[in-house]
């Protein structure tokens, strides 16, 4: 019975090889293809997003509800955290942040002012990081750091979303 390799499924003949010489050189050569393409492939580690409004957010940096990632990174490689966020706020001249974090740590830091307080206003950031090898969380946290009044996360006027992306090996 044929068998695959784990992630990309690659098929190839259980058994020994034409050689006869006891290996199983065609799934070893199966497996290192595998390894080699997922050790420089492009691809998503991470996707989430809100369609529900977050009311409340004031001058202190609240987490966004729904807007968090725990994410296995491998040694040596290039991460891209991309963020959407729609924002109203009570009154209009409100400055909004939108801060993403890696393990708590404040990464970047996305700000838009209100122009008419029912007005939706998008803060989109883009940020390329190398953390250590291992297990990380990615969020994101708003804030209204100018104004009166409070600010609300409209994932009603469209989702608002955090995405991790493992762009290849540094």
């Amino acid at each position: 019975m044929p068998a695959s390799t784990p992630i990309l499924g690659f098929p190839y003949p259980t058994g020994t090889d034409r050689v006869m010489d006891g290996d199983n050189a065609i799934g070893a050569l199966a497996q290192a293809v595998e390894d080699e393409l997922l050790s420089a492939a492009y691809r998503v580690l991470g996707y989430v997003q809100t369609v529900a409004d977050q009311t409340g957010i004031g001058t202190t940096p609240v987490a966004l509800a729904g807007l968090s990632l725990p994410i296995q990174v491998a040694a040596g490689r290039r991460i891209r955290v991309t963020a959407l966020g729609q924002f109203t706020a009570s009154t209009s001249g409100n400055t909004v942040r939108m801060r993403t974090l890696i393990d708590g740590a404040n990464t970047q830091l996305a700000a838009v002012t209100i122009q008419a307080g029912t007005q939706v206003q998008t803060v989109q950031s883009s940020v390329v990081v190398t953390p250590a090898a291992g297990a990380h969380t990615f969020s994101l946290n708003g804030q209204m750091s100018a104004g009166t009044g409070t600010v609300t996360l409209n994932g009603s006027a469209g989702p608002c979303y955090l995405m991790v992306e493992d762009l290849g090996p540094l």
